[in-house]
């Protein structure tokens, strides 16, 4: 799309206006290019999730943003126009090398689980991944309805808000991206408890960084506007003008981006989708195209509140379908809390010391007998959780491993086992595999440990944040 814009430079410019100088076509040219490293970034942002880096998203995020910024107000005073789109490619191409800079050690390491695990994670990236393709015609679409309707003082402005609207949408998009992989081991264990905590933790305070952001903005937007050189009177009083109305849409995207993570975590994919499509391309773009044809001028700006209001009205609609298709779902995080309700989930933690480990044998025992299992299957978990805790704490040095969470979960068709602590990476099952299964006598000290790696269904380790997370889920018909 990108490639085909640029061919049909000169038709499209002249269309929405006939006086447009080398400026406009230096600027359209380093947009270009722009856009193609904004739906690149897809790449290495989706693959930071899959490899359990998550925290490279946010880093991509903010040297983008930073980068971004410096270099625009750099570039702005020599080159002009084309400065500020210049400023933006090269904060994009930064964060593109530092995110594989930073991923290098885990591309060496990943591996392709063939054709259904690359279906699945294009499913798992797509809205987040088709998230940078409609911003990137958002892109295109807005920069031609600015200059339609202000020409090239507008579109000088536009650049400039450009800028600090990726400073916020970098914040934004880096504590939703943060969010994807713990929410989504979370949702694997059914842990709603957790869930809703983490949750609102992200609205609240994700509201309260951008709100003041947005504030901040509003208060020193005239010294905003001559720090990047906007003194003349008309594009100074533009920005001033187009900056509070933007400010005011990042709050509104803020909550929508949030619930479009939770989307994307919980396997609502088509939620998800649908929601960063109305909210990146169609409540945007169509209210700016109106407002520049049919009423031009400084209207067109008013498409950024219009289109953050949107967007929460087109949330608000997806919570409620969804709500009437399940009313077993909480409103408005859509979490099934029928397991706690019914009293079918246990939570504890157990200190560093291997002798705490048979107490939460006995605590484990008597939740599966109160919860029907039968005793052959109750005498193989409680040993597993045993088993994985002495493990745990023996393979992390002192002081590494601090208390170690345990959480079963009991569904009509599954077991669910978590357990977690904080220290060196380790994966116990992998470890077992590894050292213990070939060894006949050494895997009799293990009977737990044994039933696990043969019987379950799910195993899942992930490294998170400095968190070691196993998940494991093991049918109720297994023996």
């Amino acid at each position: 799309v990108s490639v085909l814009l640029l061919i049909l430079e000169r038709p499209i410019l002249s269309f929405l206006s006939e006086d447009h100088g080398p400026d406009v076509s230096g600027y359209y040219l380093w947009t270009s290019c722009t856009v193609i490293l904004t739906v690149l970034q897809w790449i290495p942002l989706n693959f930071c999730r899959l490899a359990g880096r998550p925290k490279i998203g946010p880093i991509m995020s903010a040297v983008m943003a930073g980068v971004s910024l410096l270099s625009a107000f750099a570039l702005m005073r020599p080159m002009g126009l084309p400065g500020i789109a210049l400023g933006n490619l090269i904060g994009c191409l930064c964060s593109l090398v530092v995110a594989i800079l930073l991923m290098r050690g885990s591309l060496l390491r990943f591996r392709f689980t063939g054709r259904p695990g690359l279906r699945a994670i294009f499913a798992q990236g797509s809205p987040f991944g088709m998230d940078r393709f409609y911003a990137m015609l958002s892109t295109y679409l807005m920069n031609m309805a600015v200059f339609f309707s202000g020409g090239p003082v507008a579109l000088a402005v536009y650049g400039v808000v450009q800028i600090i609207r990726r400073f916020s949408t970098s914040l934004i998009l880096g504590s939703a991206q943060t969010i994807i992989p713990i929410a989504g081991m979370l949702n694997a264990e059914k842990d709603v408890v957790s869930l809703n905590k983490l949750l609102k933790h992200a609205l609240i305070y994700g509201n309260a960084a951008v709100g003041a952001l947005s504030l901040l903005l509003i208060l020193f937007r005239g010294g905003i506007a001559a720090l990047f050189g906007l003194r003349g009177g008309a594009e100074a009083d533009l920005f001033r003008y187009a900056i509070v109305l933007c400010a005011v849409c990042a709050i509104c995207i803020q909550n929508t981006t949030t619930f479009a993570a939770w989307f994307n975590a919980s396997a609502r994919l088509g939620a998800a989708n649908a929601l960063l499509f109305l909210q990146e391309l169609c409540c945007l773009c169509l209210p700016a195209f109106f407002l520049a044809v049919f009423r031009g001028g400084r209207a067109v700006w008013v498409a950024f509140p219009i289109s953050g209001a949107l967007a929460l009205i087109a949330l608000a609609l997806i919570l409620a379908f969804m709500k009437r298709r399940n009313p077993r779902l909480t409103y408005p995080f859509l979490l099934d809390a029928s397991i706690v309700l019914a009293g079918k989930d246990l939570s504890f933690s157990v200190p560093q010391d291997t002798g705490e480990a048979s107490k939460a044998s006995a605590r484990v025992t008597e939740f599966c007998e109160e919860s029907g299992l039968t005793k052959k299957q109750t005498m193989l978990i409680a040993l597993s959780v045993e088993e994985f805790i002495v493990l745990m704490i023996n393979n992390n040095p002192k002081g590494g491993a601090l208390d170690i969470t345990c959480r079963l979960t009991l569904s009509d068709d599954a077991i669910t086992m978590r357990i977690r602590n904080r220290g060196r990476a380790f994966d116990p099952v992998a470890y077992y595999r590894e050292h213990i299964a070939g060894d006949f006598e050494r895997s009799l000290d293990v009977i737990g440990l044994k039933y696990v790696a043969e019987n379950a269904a799910l195993i899942d380790y992930r490294e998170i944040f400095g968190m070691n997370n196993l998940l494991i889920v093991i049918s109720r018909q297994t023996n």
